[in-house]
């Protein structure tokens, strides 16, 4: 989004835009986040913002890995 923030004001030409091209992506239109590889979050340049507590709709906990198993995932 900081990207397209910056051709908004101007900052950056649209060709400088990160982007990433997924073919077989699968995409629920009604989801509130994004979960990417890591190989296309290095890809892309995205640094870490902050980490959260996750669950599913049915309330279930989400495991991640890269937390020890605790059930967090990474706002980027």
């Amino acid at each position: 989004m900081e990207d397209l923030f910056k051709v908004e004001a101007d900052t950056l030409a649209v060709d400088r835009v990160r982007a990433v091209e997924v073919p077989d992506a699968l995409v629920d239109t009604g989801a509130v986040m994004l979960s990417l590889p890591k190989r296309l979050i290095a890809e892309l340049g995205l640094k870490s913002h902050r980490t959260r507590r996750v669950r599913t709709v049915g309330q279930r906990l989400i495991g991640n890995p890269e937390h020890g198993g605790e059930h967090m995932i990474d706002i980027y």
